[in-house]
C-alpha cells in the first residue's frame, strides 16, 4: 500500500470516528430528553402518593389529639394522686375517731384569713351543725386549735399558735401545769411552770382540761428548750406543735 493510499485510510477512520461519536452524543442527548420527563412525573407521583398517605394537615391533626390526650391522662393521674392522698388522711382520722372517748365532727378547712394567714382558718360547719364557740379542733396528730367565732354553716378556727390563743397544758412525764399561748414564730411558750419542775427538751405537752372549754389529755406538742424567765420565779419552755398547721385539709370539732 502505497503512502497517499494510507494517508486516505487514515482520514476515512477519522472521519468514521467523530461521526459514531456525533451520532452517540446526540441519541444521548435525545434519550435524556426522553427520560428526564419521565423521571420528573415518577417523582411527582411519589410526592403525590406519599402526600395521599400521610398529609401534612392530618399528621398535625393526629399530632394535636395525641397530646390532648396525654394531658387528659396526666391530669387524670393528678387526681388521683390527689384522692389517694386525700383516702389517707380521712382514714387516719377516722381511726383517731374510732379509738378517741371524744364524740366529734369531722369538717374541711375552706379558707383563711387573709390578715391572719397562718393562725386563723373556717372550717364548713356552723352552728346547725352544734359547733359552739370555744370548741376544741384536733386532728390525728393533735390540738390545732379552737373555735373563736361561728356562723350558720362555718365556723372560724384559731391556731395554738396565735400570740391571742391560751390554753391550760401540763407536762406528761411530771404532771406540771402551766399556761400555753402562742408566738408570732409557729412556736408555743408553756409559762408559769415552777421552778423545782422536772422540765426537758422531748417531753410531750398535753391539754390539761383547766378552763373547761378544751378536754383533758389530748396532745399539744414537745418540749424543744427550757429556760427561767426573766422575774426569776417560773421557767419557760419552748413547745413545737404536734401538728404541722400549714399542711391541714380536714379536722375534728370536739363536740
Amino acid at each position: 500500500m502505497n503512502r497517499n493510499n494510507i494517508t486516505i485510510s487514515i482520514l476515512t477512520a477519522v472521519v468514521l470516528i467523530w461521526a459514531v461519536n456525533l451520532l452517540f452524543t446526540a441519541t444521548r442527548s435525545k434519550i435524556l430528553d426522553i427520560v428526564e420527563p419521565v423521571f420528573k412525573s415518577s417523582h411527582n407521583i411519589s410526592r403525590k402518593v406519599i402526600s395521599s398517605v400521610f398529609p401534612e394537615s392530618r399528621l398535625a391533626e393526629e399530632n394535636r389529639i395525641l397530646k390532648e390526650k396525654i394531658e387528659i391522662i396526666r391530669k387524670r393521674l393528678v387526681e388521683l394522686d390527689e384522692v389517694i392522698r386525700e383516702n389517707n388522711r380521712l382514714k387516719k382520722l377516722l381511726n383517731f375517731k374510732k379509738y378517741t372517748k371524744y364524740k366529734t365532727l369531722s369538717a374541711r378547712i375552706i379558707g383563711r384569713d387573709p390578715s391572719n394567714w397562718t393562725s386563723i382558718i373556717f372550717i364548713d360547719k356552723g352552728k346547725k351543725d352544734g359547733i359552739k364557740k370555744y370548741t376544741a379542733v384536733v386532728t390525728d396528730k393533735g390540738l390545732l386549735g379552737r373555735v373563736i367565732e361561728q356562723g350558720a354553716s362555718s365556723a372560724k378556727v384559731m391556731f395554738v399558735t396565735d400570740p391571742d390563743s391560751r390554753v391550760g397544758v401540763l407536762i406528761e412525764r411530771t404532771r406540771h401545769d402551766g399556761l400555753l399561748y402562742g408566738t408570732l414564730s409557729r412556736q408555743c411558750q408553756m409559762v408559769f411552770i415552777s421552778l423545782n419542775a422536772d422540765v426537758w427538751p422531748g417531753d410531750l405537752v398535753i391539754t390539761s382540761g383547766l378552763g373547761g372549754s378544751i378536754p383533758k389529755g389530748i396532745l399539744v406538742g414537745t418540749v424543744e428548750d427550757v429556760f427561767i424567765d426573766k422575774s426569776g420565779l417560773y421557767q419557760t419552755a419552748i413547745v413545737k406543735p404536734a401538728v404541722d398547721l400549714s399542711r391541714v385539709e380536714e379536722v375534728l370539732c370536739i363536740e
